[in-house]
This record gives structure tokens, sequence and C-alpha cells, in this order.
């Protein structure tokens, strides 16, 4: 009965171990907890805290076969993707027993868990293995698909309680890796039986939060299967998935071509390079492996360990050298290659003096520092003459103790005859000066000294050294050739002075790109903007910097900084003494103002000579006009003046001019002349015009005596007359055209070269083409500068109902507003339209009284900046819109504000515009608001402002004006609150319009036009919906609409 209760126990245990199981899965499909037992939980508890420390352990990859595992690293560089590991070997083992393996294969075929309950590790791996068997053979590889990536973002898989769905699928050289993801947290492993070898994949460490990602090869457009582990059963489950993707499905994203992996660099040049001073050679770059075609080259930084020995000019892979004096400097080129590794080489250049038998220098007086053998024997003073190949030096000694010199040793000195000794002679400062001969610079010269006290001869060396040379120049002007050193970095002109042996060179540049020099190291640069040296304008199409010279001849490492990228760069500068041609004695004095006298016809021949009114030169700034006036010292006579004299300009500063007219030959008084450049110190005037064989010649006059050529249709012109406070020239010039000169002035000391736009008018045609127009009503001729006072005055009350004339454009069209009453458009050639917006009527300026109409006396505008500033205070202001290309005759800023296109950094002051913006496609235009972000309507301004990209620069009644520089605003559209409203009292209005005024100069100082937009103040909605016109003409888009 024992024995038999025996084999019923064990039984009865037998049977509760094999149903265990079962039940374990059935309780994990209906979802229910698995607590069957208190073992069960601890060993479900265990395999949740080991599969936690597998993952903070990393990514462990291991192949594992019948007998064990083996490690293979094959997870991503990132540390985040699916870590591989491979299974070989057959599966021998059972899951439970025998007698159970039907029903366990039985629930892997329905794709229920097998849970692993508390079986040993022998166990384990046997199920593992079973399950393993199951899995198909993936190729992971596809003839179909273009490489690149797919993007599928589909379910492929799963069973009733987790969904499978794939992401993408990326193609590489045939292989297909998919994103499959999981919608449970709990799957930490997948296998994958590829081409027979089982692999095993973790899940990525950044699965989305309940989720598990994996990166596994796969078949496309084949059923395959995968067994996942479910981490919280302990259970190995197989899936079926099914990814799909048409043959003729062109990839979501492209495969980039592979970057070759640069490993090393070399110079085509070798890793060592000679030189000689003022030398100029290239250094390029030769790739290991060398890049294909199509590969774009790594950005290559180039450094110089000693700028003072040479200077790198970078340019992609090669770099421009240019040695500056004799030494060695180490220059380095470096670069991150698709890795990430820093990649560098070195060359190593050495520079030296160019070596000749006897060192000379070119003819001219130099001070020269000497070198002695002898701290007894000192040299304080030496200037250097070289006359055809001789050279000769006056030295001057420290003392009074050597009373003669010989040419040789002691010893011979001792046996030479009187005649032979070189005597000393006593200069001013009563010290012993000595003519010595000079064999070459550089090389030790014997020459003995003989003592006073001891009367004995001593040995003695003299060192004549090259490098400190100093040419000595005589006081006055000179036209030099100064050598520019670097990419993009060109010099048209240079005019140096001297004075009391100083050098200054004032150099035109070729353009704009750079707007500050610094005579030092590049580095040093940004942090000592207290010796920037500045354009003379920032107004002149190309800019003028005055810079010391200390020496002639020798090359000048400089530091420029270019205007686009807002960076500091090296170049260098040479000033020749070879060529230099003296063009005015030195002198003083100050620039003085011509008077302006009387108006004159257009009778050809006709004696002009009326007194007329005068004014000041100065008042006209770096504008200006004469209507048919003529200077007091340079009257119409009505003679013809003949043509300067003139020779051929080597530097090309200007162009050839069509001079050619259709006006009878003999003398003209233009109708008027207007003029632009310099700072308005010195006025330019036009006392006639003289028609020879056809051509036109202008007599232009200088209130200044201090102007000693022009530079005019490709010529050097030479003046024809002064007088005691004037200088003319007679050039050749296009009527009714801009034509560009430049004048060089000897003024305050320094010469200038300052280049003008001078515009003559002949107004036959012009007036003709003006009556035809008009039809009897008054019409507003712009550019004349006030020849009719009457018609300037109509110009400023009210908006022009015939389009004005403005000399030197063509009237076009018209762009009509039939329901707007504050604005007018005119059209004309090369794209420049007028725009009038009326500033007064509707509006509270008339309570403002006209006291308030005074030029800020802090406002820091110069005469000329002044009289734009006071365009805005005008009834009516007007605006050309002027295309990026499009050329305007000279003068005419001082009738109009000038805005010039593209607008593409603007200012927008409410919320109206930017909404009328955005509907013309325009928004990406607006760099800078008026309202905070909070209180901003538009959601892609918003964005913007929280990227930085639009800042917020103030109301348009209290600008910030330094965040506007900083914005690069190049123009602000702002609301009519500026203005005061109507029904304003008196202190109200004026107070208003005085901060309109501040505003306007200070926007006028800083070259940042302003636009009132009155739209708001127009009647009906069809009114004010007519201001998108005066915006598609700003913003340069006339074929868009709102609409």
């Amino acid at each position: 009965m024992k024995h038999n209760s025996k084999q019923f126990l064990a039984l009865f245990m037998a049977a509760s171990m094999a149903v265990a199981p079962v039940s374990g899965v059935y309780a994990e499909d209906q979802n229910a907890a698995v607590e069957n037992t208190v073992n069960a939980n601890v060993q479900e508890e265990s395999e949740a805290e080991q599969s936690e420390n597998a993952s903070n352990v990393g990514q462990a990859e291991s192949s594992v076969t019948a007998a064990g595992s083996q490690k293979e690293n094959k997870a991503e560089a990132a540390g985040k993707g699916t870590a591989e590991k491979e299974t070989t070997g057959s599966t021998q083992n059972t899951l439970t027993g025998q007698k159970d393996g039907n029903v366990q294969q039985q629930n892997e075929k329905a794709g229920v868990q097998v849970q692993a309950g508390t079986d040993t590790a022998a166990d384990e791996d046997a199920k593992k293995n079973e399950a393993l068997a199951k899995l198909s053979v993936v190729s992971g590889t596809t003839d179909e698909l273009k490489d690149g990536t797919y993007k599928v973002e589909a379910k492929v898989g799963g069973s009733s309680r987790t969904s499978i769905t794939c992401e993408e699928v990326e193609v590489k050289d045939g292989k297909a890796t998919a994103r499959i993801v999981f919608s449970s947290a709990g799957y930490p492993k997948l296998w994958v039986n590829v081409n027979g070898t089982v692999k095993e994949y973790e899940k990525r460490t950044d699965s989305v939060a309940g989720t598990s990602a994996f990166d596994i090869p796969v078949d496309i457009n084949k059923e395959m299967n995968v067994i996942g582990y479910v981490e919280k059963m302990g259970s190995y489950t197989k899936y079926n998935l099914n990814i799909n993707i048409s043959k003729d499905t062109e990839p979501t994203t492209p495969a980039a071509p592979e970057q070759t992996v640069i490993t090393g660099v070399s110079f085509s040049e070798g890793t060592e390079l000679s030189m000689k001073t003022g030398e100029v050679k290239n250094l390029t770059l030769n790739f290991t492996p060398a890049l294909s075609a199509e590969e774009t080259a790594p950005d290559v930084t180039w450094t110089s360990s000693d700028p003072e020995v040479v200077t790198v000019a970078k340019s992609g892979t090669q770099a421009e050298l240019t040695a500056v004096k004799a030494g060695t400097a180490e220059v380095t080129a470096t670069f991150n290659n698709s890795e990430g590794t820093e990649i560098k080489a070195t060359c190593k250049v050495t520079v030296t003096a160019p070596e000749t038998e006897n060192k000379t220098l070119t003819d001219g007086s130099y001070h020269v520092d000497v070198e002695t053998n002898a701290s007894m024997f000192k040299v304080t003073d030496c200037i250097l003459t070289a006359e055809k190949g001789q050279m000769y030096a006056v030295i001057t000694l420290s003392g009074t103790g050597y009373d003669k010199l010989y040419m040789g040793t002691a010893a011979d000195a001792a046996k030479a005859t009187a005649k032979d000794y070189i005597p000393y002679v006593v200069n001013a400062a009563g010290q012993y000066t000595y003519k010595i001969p000079v064999e070459s610079l550089d090389k030790g010269i014997a020459v003995a000294a003989h003592a006073v006290r001891s009367d004995k001869w001593y040995d003695r060396t003299l060192t004549f050294v090259s490098s400190s040379a100093k040419r000595i120049i005589a006081d006055g002007t000179y036209q030099v050739n100064a050598e520019a050193g670097g990419k993009m970095f060109r010099v048209v002109n240079c005019v140096m002075t001297v004075k009391n042996g100083q050098m200054m060179a004032s150099v035109t540049l070729s353009g704009q790109g750079y707007n500050r020099i610094y005579l030092g190291d590049v580095n040093d640069a940004p942090n000592d903007e207290n010796n920037w040296i500045l354009p003379d304008s920032l107004l002149a199409e190309q800019y003028t910097f005055q810079i010391p010279v200390e020496k002639l001849d020798e090359v000048m490492t400089i530091a420029v900084h270019t205007t686009k990228s807002n960076k500091w760069d090296t170049r260098t500068l040479t000033f020749h003494s070879e060529g230099m041609t003296k063009i005015a004695d030195g002198n003083n004095g100050n620039d003085s103002n011509g008077n302006n006298g009387s108006n004159g016809s257009l009778t050809p021949g006709g004696n002009n000579n009326n007194s007329g009114n005068t004014s000041n030169g100065n008042n006209s700034g770096s504008t200006g006009s004469n209507n048919g006036n003529t200077g007091n010292n340079a009257t119409n006579n009505g003679k013809p003046d003949q043509e300067s004299k003139y020779e051929s300009d080597l530097n090309k500063s200007t162009a050839r001019v069509n001079s050619a007219t259709g006006l009878k030959d003999g003398v003209y008084t233009p109708d008027s002349f207007s003029w632009s450049g310099g700072t308005g110190k010195v006025s330019i005037s036009c006392s006639k015009v003289t028609v020879t064989g056809g051509q036109a010649y202008a007599t232009i006059t200088f209130s200044s005596t201090h102007y000693q050529y022009v530079k005019a249709n490709g010529n050097v012109y030479y003046p024809s007359s002064k007088t005691g406070s004037s200088t003319s020239f007679v050039i050749p010039v296009e009527l009714n055209k801009n034509n560009t000169i430049v004048g060089m002035t000897t003024a305050m000391s320094t010469a200038h070269e300052i280049k003008y736009t001078i515009f003559v008018y002949i107004a036959e045609a012009a007036k003709a083409n003006a009556s035809t127009r008009a039809k009897g009503k008054e019409i507003t001729v712009i550019g004349v500068n006030g020849s009719d006072s009457s018609k300037t005055a109509a110009a400023s009350k009210k908006l022009d109902e015939v389009a004005p004339e403005i000399i030197g454009l063509e009237y076009q069209s018209e762009t009509k507003a039939e329901h707007a009453k504050y604005f007018k458009i005119y059209h004309y050639d090369q794209g420049i339209t007028l725009l009038e917006i009326d500033m007064s009527k509707k509006t509270g300026r008339k309570a403002a009284g006209k006291k308030w109409k005074q030029s800020s006396e802090t406002s820091g505008l110069n005469p000329a900046e002044q009289e734009q500033a006071a365009l805005y205070l005008n009834k009516v202001v007007k605006y050309l819109i002027v295309p990026e290309n499009a050329e305007i005759p000279a003068g005419l800023d001082k009738e109009v504000i000038v805005v010039r296109q593209p607008a593409d950094h603007i200012y927008a002051g409410n919320n109206k515009t930017i909404s009328l913006m955005e509907e013309l496609g325009q928004l990406d235009k607006v760099t800078a608001v008026g309202m905070k972000k909070n209180k901003c309507k538009n959601e892609t301004i918003k964005e913007k402002m929280e990227e930085k990209e639009v800042i917020y620069a103030g109301t348009s009644g209290k600008l910030n004006y330094k965040k506007l520089v900083k914005n690069k605003c190049n123009l602000a559209i702002l609301s009519s609150s500026v203005l005061p409203k109507k029904g304003s009292t008196k202190k109200a209005a004026k107070k208003k319009m005085k901060a309109y005024q501040k505003m306007t100069e200070k926007m006028t100082l800083l070259e940042m036009p302003v636009i009132v937009d009155r739209s708001k103040d127009e009647k009906g909605k069809d009114a004010k919906k007519e201001w998108e016109k005066v915006y598609q003409v700003i913003l340069g888009c006339e074929d868009q609409s709102a609409e």
C-alpha cells in the first residue's frame, strides 16, 4: 500500500508538471497575471532583473552553438543599433520531454508563447534551440530595388496582442535591412536564420518608450519568420513577416555616393620649400587615396607659424604663399576626413634674401642701419646714396674719439699716406661724420679707425643692413605703383604724400569687398578696434584707405576685413619706389569754397555774364548741382574752351565716354549740372559746354586750388586754369548721362583720389517730352534742383497729377490707384519707379506749426545727409525705387529718397505689414519686427523669433537702432502711428513730429530708408487694399498678388 501510495504521488506530480506550462500560456493569452506559484513569481522577477542587467551591460554579441556561445562584435558605432549574435548547430533538445513534444509543437504552430517556468539552464537551452529550429531561411538580399532608403510605415506581422510594423528598409549593395518595431517593450531579443546561420539581434537602445525596435536582414516580397523572446514570460515566439515593396518603387532617400575616407595627405611641392623675399608660390594638396571627380574636397584650414616670414592666402586645396622676410616658418594644412579623423600636413618654408655678388639698392637716398664689431665704434646715423650702380654712405659716429678712417686693415692704414685717409666732417650737432664707399650691403666691410688718444689704428667692420633701408623721399605728392598680394585683393590706384619724411599712401581698392584694414597680425585685428583703418567714404563705389608707409619696396603684411563674410584675412601690400612719379610739390593749406554765379542761356555762343546769386560750395554736401550757373571765376564768356592736356591713364580708373552729340558746334550753358561724391567740403560747377566737331566738352570747376588732376574718359587730365580759389578742367562728357570722374586733391597735406559722378543736362528733348505729357497741367521736374522754385514747392505739397519729368530718366507708365488717396506710382526706364506718399493729409501735422522743423544739433549728419533727412519732412515724400543694377543720374538723392533693391532685410512695424507680405509671398524678407513674440499674430514669424531668425527691434515709435544695424536692416516699413493724429493738440502734434524727425535723421545716418504705410488712414476696404500695389513696387514683386 505504501509502495502504491508512492507511485500514485509520483504520477500526480508528473501530471502537475505537464499541465503547468499549458496553464501559463493560457493565462498569458487571457492577459491574466501569472501567479500560480511562488516559484513562478520568483522566476519571473529573476528573469526581469537579468534582462535589465543585460541591457545595462551593453550590446554583447555572440554566436551560440550546442557546446556554448562565441562572441562577435557587430553593434552599431553609436551603441544604439541592434546587436547581432549567431547560433549554429542542430537543435537536438526538446522543450519539455518526449511525451509533451506534440503539445509543444502545436502551441508553436498556433503562435502561442512557451513559458520557461522554473526550468533549469539546460532545459532553457533546449527550449530555445527547439524554437530556433523552426526558423525559415532568409537571404537578406534583393535584386529588384535600388540602393537607398524606403519608407514603409506599415504593419507587417504580429499577433492579437502585439503588432509588428516596419518603419523603413535600407538597401545597400543589394542587401536589405529593415527597421521593425514591436508594439511592446517586452522583447529584448530577436532571432533570424540568415543563409543557414541563426543570428541573434538585441533591441535598439533608442527604441521609443513602449516599443521594441530591431534592425534585421529581410526578404522583400516574400514571407519570412523570426523568433522573439518574450521577457515577461521567458518564452520564445515565432512571428511571420511580410514586407512588400514594389520593384518599381523609387527610394525615399537615394543612397548617397560613398565618400572616400582620406587616410593621408601630402604636398605636390614636397615637405620643404625655398623662397626668396617677395616671391609668391602655390602649395597644393594631394589626398591619399585620391578623390573621384564627383567628390567634394574637405574644408581645409591653412595656417602659417610665422606670418612675418610667410603669409598664406587659402583657396580650397591650394594655398598661395608670399615670402615676406628672411626666416623659417611652417605652413600647415588641417582638415577632418569623412570619419571625423583629423588629417594634417606641414611644409617647412625657408625664406632668404635674393643673393647677388654685391647687394645694392636702386638709385636714391636711404636711411640704413649699420652694425659694427666694437662697442666703442658705434654708428648713430647713416644716409646711404645709390647712384648708377655705385653706393656711398655718410655715417655719423657716437663720439669724437676717432679722427680718420681708412678703407682696409689697420696694418695697411699705418703704411698708407694722408691722401688715402678719410677725414671727418663736423655736422650741425657737433658730431663727426665720414663719407665712405659701400661695395655691398649685408657684407662686413673692413675699415681701420684711428684713435686720437692712443694714436693707433684699430681694425673695425661695418655692415650695412639691407632690411633696414628706408628710402628718403622729398616732400611732395607721388603716383606710386602699389602691389597687392592675395585673392580678390586689388589696388586700382595709389597716391602717396610725403611730408617731413613721413609717407602716407591713399590706396583705392577695386570695390567695396573690404571695409577695414589693420596693420598687424590677423589674430589681433578683431580686438584692436582703435587701430582699424576705415574707408574715407562708405558711399564710394571703390573704397579708399589712408595707410602709413614705413618703407618702400618691402612687403607689408596686413589684415583685411571682408564686408560680406564679416571675417578677417591676411593680405600683403608693397609700395614700389621704381616708377614713382612726382605730381605735386609739398604744400599746406585748406580747401577754399568757390562761389556759384549766374543763370545762363542755351543759346550757342551767347554771352552769359549776369552776376546772379552766389552760394557757398560746402552747402551741397556730397551731392550738388548748378542750374545753368557758373562760378564767378569761370564764367561762360561765349568762347569755346580747348580740351585740357592729358595723358593715358595706365590704371584705367575710368572708361571711355560717348561724347558725340547732335547739337551744333558752339558754346552752351547747361540747363542743369549735378554731381555726387566726396564729403561736401568742395563743390563742383559746370560753366559751359563746348561742342566741337560734334563732340561735347564740359568745363568743370572745383572750388579748391588743391586739385592736381582729373581722371576721365580713360585719361589723366591736367588743369586748364587755376585762380586763387578754384581749379578748372575741360573734359569730354556724354550729355544727359552719368559720367564718372576721379579728382586728386592734396588738401590737408595728404593726397586723396576722390570718385565723383557728374551729370551735364541739356534740356531741349526732355522739355519737349514733358510738355506733351502735361497737357496743360503743372508738371514737376526732378533733377533740376530748384531752377523753378514754384515747381519745387508744388512737388512737396501735394501728389503729382502728372508723372514728374526726371532728368536722365524716360517716363513709361503709371500704376493707377482707383480708390486710394495717399499714394502715386510712376514707372521709368531701367525698371525704376517713383513712389509718392502724402504724409500730411488727414493728419494732425498742421497743428504742430513750423518751429519743430529744425535739424537736430546732435544728429551727427553732415550737410549732405541733413539735406537727405529733410526730404522726410516734406508734405509729400518721394521715393525712387531702384533695381539692383540700375544707374540713376547724379544728384537725384538730393530731391528723392533712393531705395535700392533688393530690400531683403526689412523691419515690419505692425502685424498688417507682416500679413500683407505673407500674402505676396515675401515673408522671408522680414528679419525684424515691431512687436514682441506674444503680440505677433503670424505663426511663421513667431517660430522664426523663437529660432532668433527674426528679432524684435522696438516699436515703430521707439526703434532699437543698434539691433537694426546688427540685423543689417535695409528698409523699414512703419505704421502711420508715427504721425500725429488728426485733432491732436499743438503740444502733442509737435512732440510727435519732433520724434518723427529725430527718427528719420537717425535712419538717414544709418542709410536705412523709411516708408510709412498709410493704408489704415484710407477710407473703405478697396482703398486700403490698393496699398498692395505699394508693397509690390517696394518688394519688386509686381507680378504677384495677394489674391
